[in-house]
């Protein structure tokens, strides 16, 4: 019954033991990714690109730092302070890595309060990084990952290092290291290191 079902929805065997709170392999190896202090953050400020960009990481990272500590509903408020003011949703809860770069001070970006994202990657205007219903796992992007403008990274998804995420893409499935993924549902049309220049 099983194996008919996986079969007929398309689903890999991984969603749908995730879809009774199980905790996969790919959620639990992104627990541990280092994560920018405040201090950190805002020493780097003005290397940012742009200044909106650098201001809403760093409240990020003071929420972040906040929630980690236990201190109660100043995390929240500085969440909230980033969706009203910039239009980010960037829960307290959500691990970040270093060098991340939210192109447009992250303009209409939602990232899931479990998603973990590694260091330098580049999130462009509107993607969404989240769950689906009935699954708990949420995606992990990895290291050097571009998140093309309007992407969709939902599920237990791994994004494997360096890969590139097309422009309005839907990904449903593991990603490999290098990839470009494009389509809706994403679909792998390059495997290969980024051409330089």
């Amino acid at each position: 019954m099983l194996p008919e079902l996986l079969v007929q929805y398309h689903l890999p065997e991984q969603d749908f033991r995730a879809g009774r709170g199980l905790r996969t392999n790919a959620w639990r190896a992104g627990l541990g990714k280092s994560e920018s202090s405040p201090v950190e953050v805002l020493r780097n400020y003005p290397k940012q690109t742009g200044e909106d960009e650098g201001l809403v990481l760093a409240i990020h990272a003071l929420s972040h730092w906040l929630w980690r500590h236990r201190i109660p509903l100043l995390p929240k408020l500085l969440s909230k302070f980033n969706r009203i003011v910039f239009a980010v949703e960037l829960p307290a809860e959500t691990r970040i890595g270093k060098g991340v770069r939210l192109n447009y001070s992250g303009l209409g970006t939602v990232l899931h309060a479990r998603a973990v994202i590694g260091d330098r990657v580049e999130i462009s205007p509107g993607v969404v990084v989240g769950g689906r219903s009935d699954i708990y796992d949420v995606p992990v992007i990895e290291d050097d990952v571009t998140l093309g403008v309007g992407a969709k990274v939902l599920g237990p998804v791994r994004v494997g290092r360096g890969a590139v995420v097309g422009a309005n893409a839907v990904v449903l499935h593991d990603v490999p290291a290098d990839a470009v993924v494009v389509g809706v549902p994403a679909r792998v049309v390059r495997i290969g290191p980024k051409k330089e220049g």
